[in-house]
């Protein structure tokens, strides 16, 4: 009984530097080779947060009007996004936008030639809304912005865009589209109001990786 013990006591006291040894570990050193204590603090801290980085979003898109007579030459956007609950989502957009003048042009209406900024902000309607959660519903969105123009003269613009992503990752998407809007211009007591009509292709990237793979 007396072996037992002592050896019991012996294999405790062996076991102990060992123990003390692993403790003594700091847990900032990193297990992979060349990995430092920083990337690794960033990607806990990413994953530890994940779900709320992926609500954020950063997209670019080009719109382009192959129709004669609408008053959209081109626009080229960034956006600033949060997804909401339910899959909705708000946004701020700057750009720039051409307006091509029309050949029957007179008046204010002949000044919209030239490129103009675009300030406004935004909100999309998930398809799911519609289209209920199917694959066509995750991948479809309506958007609908309002801003103001501002170049040689100031305009307010209302923009509604129905979008598909066509591919759609963990991590990045790419949407398609129209976008159909209008712009009040207004100056020298006249008001004049431009239709645009145009295509649109865009790239979206989410901050972090989102929890759900929707493109499947």
């Amino acid at each position: 009984m007396r072996t037992l013990c002592l050896g019991a006591l012996v294999l405790l006291m062996a076991a102990s530097p060992l123990t003390a040894s692993a403790q003594g570990v700091p847990d900032n050193i990193p297990d992979t080779p060349g990995e430092s204590p920083g990337d690794r603090l960033k990607d806990r801290m990413i994953e530890r947060h994940r779900g709320f980085l992926s609500r954020f979003f950063t997209d670019a898109t080009v719109d382009v009007s192959p129709l004669s007579g609408y008053a959209l030459g081109y626009q080229a956007s960034l956006n600033a996004g949060l997804a909401l609950n339910g899959g909705d989502a708000v946004f701020l957009s700057i750009a720039t936008r051409t307006m091509p003048v029309q050949p029957d042009a007179e008046g204010l209406v002949a000044e919209l030639g030239g490129p103009m900024g675009y300030v406004g902000a935004g909100y999309e309607v998930n398809g799911t809304r519609f289209l209920g959660e199917t694959p066509t519903g995750l991948r479809t969105g309506f958007r609908f912005g309002a801003g103001v123009l501002v170049g040689e003269l100031s305009a307010l613009a209302l923009d509604v865009t129905p979008t598909y992503h066509v591919l759609r990752r963990a991590t990045w998407s790419v949407p398609i589209g129209v976008r159909v809007g209008a712009a009040l211009f207004t100056g020298g007591g006249v008001s004049v109001v431009r239709s645009s009509l145009g295509l649109s292709l865009g790239v979206r990237w989410h901050w972090a990786e989102r929890e759900r793979l929707e493109h499947q």
